[in-house]
């Protein structure tokens, strides 16, 4: 598990500039949905949706090709399953359309999207209220939520309280209060860190010397 996460550090230190963040609201079909994109500098993203219905994660990587950004979910194997395609992307856009698409089967449908917020370490303003994170890992019956706050004074965002939420409800189960710094939308990570058979969860507090990290 260490040698996971430090790896994963590395990787995410190596493309940590330019990235924006951005939580969407919108429709794949007739089917309500979460989507959170993680956009690098180097036109590389990092995503993942959910069903509004069902609020288990559906994780899609890609990139950014020719002003198509060209995102693919894949399969354990590693095998594209689907596709999903949003012309002439423009992260700044509140509105963004595009296409899911089946990799084998003849199935396609339109993809609706409304930008909810936007977070960007490296703006100047302060947010007026806070803003809640979604995040990609979730157990079998509940998923996460991180509260975020831009304060006046402070050049970085940080995480504040971690909601936890039951799933297919959307019930508020219990809210944690932490002050975490923002690592995205895997500042929550699931494990049994006690080895007693049950799942718990993590959330990334700070970074230290050498790769060293440090997890509430």
């Amino acid at each position: 598990m260490k040698l996971k996460i430090q790896l994963f550090l590395l990787l995410f230190l190596s493309s940590l500039n330019g990235i924006a963040q951005i939580s969407y609201s919108g429709y794949i079909g007739k089917q309500p949905i979460t989507f959170v994109s993680f956009n690098y500098s180097d036109n590389a993203t990092r995503a993942f949706y959910v069903y509004n219905n069902f609020d288990s994660a559906i994780k899609i990587n890609g990139k950014l090709n020719n002003k198509n950004l060209e995102l693919f979910e894949r399969n354990l194997k590693g095998e594209i399953i689907a596709s999903l395609i949003f012309a002439n992307y423009n992260e700044k856009d509140i509105e963004l359309n595009g296409t899911w698409k089946h990799e084998n089967e003849a199935k396609s449908y339109k993809i609706v999207l409304r930008k909810n917020f936007e977070i960007e370490n490296g703006d100047a303003v302060f947010w007026e209220k806070h803003k809640e994170l979604l995040q990609v890992n979730s157990t079998e019956k509940h998923y996460f939520k991180t509260v975020i706050n831009k304060e006046v004074g402070h050049y970085y965002a940080r995480v504040s309280a971690v909601k936890v939420f039951e799933k297919i409800t959307d019930k508020l189960i219990q809210t944690i209060e932490l002050d975490c710094e923002l690592l995205g939308f895997n500042n929550v990570i699931i494990d049994d860190y006690n080895f007693d058979g049950l799942v718990d969860f993590s959330v990334f507090e700070s970074f230290y010397a050498g790769p060293n990290t440090k997890y509430e």
